[in-house]
């Protein structure tokens, strides 16, 4: 109950593990980690942006999950079309190889790129897994540095990721 009164009070290593309960314990230790990652930062995006930077670690995915929406929910508020276009996807068919690949239709900054880079990339991989019952081959390269942990990556993208390369993209093997 203190810490409804006051929710950015410190809670006390020793008061977590006085919890009798394991999985009590560690559900406290998972909510006030992620509850001093948010007060760390002015904002939400830049708790975002250390998790991204340096790795999810015990954060769990839902957690991650919910921030996106919230960031993504203020960013969208006061637009009345929502089909408002942050990143412009293209699609380039080759001899041996289909490549989605995104232009900027707005001016973002490299970290909000990145991230909408990353939305993007994750909705187009879920909705081709879904219509295709199957995980596809998908190889995918980004405009920047590798990230200190790409473990958020590999989870929704899989393992053929490239960085530092010169376009943001998605490549899978033509039928």
């Amino acid at each position: 109950s203190a810490l409804l009164a006051d929710p950015r009070m410190e809670v006390a290593v020793s008061a977590i593990a006085a919890i009798a309960d394991a999985d009590a314990r560690e559900n406290w230790q998972v909510l006030i980690a992620f509850r001093d990652l948010l007060l760390r930062h002015k904002t939400l995006e830049g708790a975002y942006a250390e998790l991204m930077r340096n790795g999810v670690g015990n954060t769990p995915l839902l957690f991650v999950n919910q921030l996106v929406h919230v960031i993504l929910r203020n960013a969208l508020d006061g637009v009345d079309d929502a089909r408002v276009h942050l990143l412009q996807a293209r699609v380039l068919v080759q001899e041996d190889d289909v490549i989605v690949y995104w232009t900027d239709a707005c001016g973002l900054s490299g970290a909000q790129r990145a991230f909408v880079v990353d939305m993007q990339m994750s909705a187009v991989t879920a909705m081709a897994q879904w219509l295709g019952h199957s995980r596809l081959p998908w190889r995918y390269s980004f405009n920047r540095t590798r990230p200190a942990d790409i473990s958020q990556h590999a989870s929704y993208l899989g393992t053929q990721l490239a960085f530092n390369c010169h376009v943001d993209a998605m490549r899978i093997a033509r039928p």
